[in-house]
């Protein structure tokens, strides 16, 4: 049996979905000193900084990295490619940690 996509009662989750990637994606710029500019999407605080830029080359853990004070002062860049298709955990989700 082939998928039917107008099978579903609802399209809305998926409609929600795409006007929200819409709104919330905001294009930016890395300039480095030597001159190069790469070019990509933001996400966060809305502001021009500067910073040594340190990259992340791991598979897990990214959200924990996002708020660890080691980076204060750092652009973060991850490098590992499917790093966000699993979304993050919610503030209300805890491991044995806390």
């Amino acid at each position: 049996m082939a998928f039917n996509p107008q099978a579903r009662s609802s399209l809305t989750d998926v409609d929600e979905f795409a006007e929200w990637q819409a709104a919330t994606k905001k294009p930016a710029s890395l300039h480095l000193q030597g001159g190069e500019v790469c070019r990509g999407w933001s996400f966060g605080a809305d502001k021009s900084v500067s910073g040594e830029v340190v990259f992340s080359t791991g598979m897990i853990g990214y959200p924990e990295s996002l708020t660890d004070p080691s980076f204060a002062g750092q652009i973060l860049v991850f490098t590992y490619p499917l790093i966000g298709n699993y979304g993050v955990p919610s503030l209300d989700e805890k491991d044995e940690c806390g």
